[in-house]
């Protein structure tokens, strides 16, 4: 089954070009890394919220990724840029979460 990682992120000031650099990395990474679908990056400028969403084949491929060293030093580096820590929530499909919690 697959999974949605939604990762928020809250932005001191205004998303400048160096931030989208780091996240275009860590997305080119995520390229490399079995089970990765697809990702889309959503910008609210109204707020400074940069919102990435990606599909990944399973919840392990995203784990993977997640604990992945080379990730994690991307992140580190847009930490400086953020008024908090990313928030990641993971979601997978109203079908499949049905027929699993009620199999």
């Amino acid at each position: 089954m697959s999974v949605k990682i939604i990762i928020d992120r809250k932005f001191k000031k205004v998303p400048v070009p160096e931030n989208f650099q780091i996240i275009n990395m860590i997305r080119r990474g995520a390229l490399l890394q079995k089970g990765y679908v697809s990702g889309e990056t959503l910008v609210n400028f109204e707020n400074n919220h940069v919102v990435v969403v990606s599909t990944w084949a399973s919840l392990v491929d995203w784990q993977n990724w997640l604990d992945n060293q080379d990730r994690a030093n991307l992140e580190i580096g847009l930490s400086h840029f953020q008024r908090e820590p990313s928030k990641i929530r993971c979601f997978i499909t109203g079908a499949d979460y049905a027929k699993e919690a009620f199999a």
